[in-house]
């Protein structure tokens, strides 16, 4: 259980800090700076109260299709969910000052096992995690591309 809210902390949080790569602190604006900052507090306030606000945990359990189920079945897990989705993509949208064929390409395309996952499977926070690999898989490419002179997507 201690390791689920540091996996979702690092979700927005590693995205927020990972654009240090490209954008190096000392280039940033002080606004910039300072959103960082509040932003990395923000959310490790939210993942706190979301996580250790229940007293009772709710256990992941096996579906019959073999898939995790979260157990966020009801209408107020769901709207955390694309809550949450808002949060991972700000800082990408608020950072990104380039071509937007990349942004597009990490949000659009894992899109594909979203979906798949919100037809096709009995459990569709288990497909979640299908998204966000995707999503590091294209970012990694794009980011291969760019550092061997191969195709500036950045």
């Amino acid at each position: 259980m201690s390791l689920i809210p540091f996996t979702l902390f690092s979700q927005p949080i590693f995205a927020l800090w990972g654009a240090l790569y490209v954008f190096p602190w000392k280039k940033l604006t002080q606004l910039n700076k300072q959103f960082m900052i509040l932003y990395t507090i923000m959310c490790a306030i939210l993942i706190y109260f979301i996580h250790f606000s229940k007293i009772e945990k709710v256990c992941t359990t096996v579906t019959n299709m073999g898939h995790l189920d979260w157990g966020t079945s009801n209408y107020y897990h769901r709207v955390l969910h694309y809550i949450w989705a808002i949060v991972i993509i700000l800082p990408l949208l608020i950072y990104w000052n380039k071509s937007y064929l990349l942004i597009i390409a990490i949000c659009v395309l894992p899109l594909f096992g979203f979906f798949y996952g919100k037809l096709k499977t009995d459990s569709q926070g288990s497909i979640w995690c299908y998204y966000t690999s995707y999503s590091s898989v294209i970012a990694v490419i794009a980011l291969f591309l760019y550092k061997n002179n191969i195709y500036n997507i950045l």
